[in-house]
């Protein structure tokens, strides 16, 4: 915001930077690459799989 750089805040990412790699009809594999701002040492990813079906009948 406005230049400034905030605490968790991460570097846009480039090509390659998200993979998806489908394995199979029903499993994939994501590989998430990040470069954060001032550099921690302890980085934290959620990923949550949503499995409803919004198909409407």
């Amino acid at each position: 915001f406005a230049g400034q750089v905030f605490p968790g805040e991460i570097e846009t990412p480039k090509d390659g930077d998200i993979v998806l790699v489908w394995k199979s009809k029903t499993a994939v594999e994501a590989y998430i690459k990040l470069k954060p701002h001032n550099c921690p040492k302890d980085i934290t990813a959620n990923i949550a799989l949503d499995l409803s079906n919004d198909a409407t009948e």
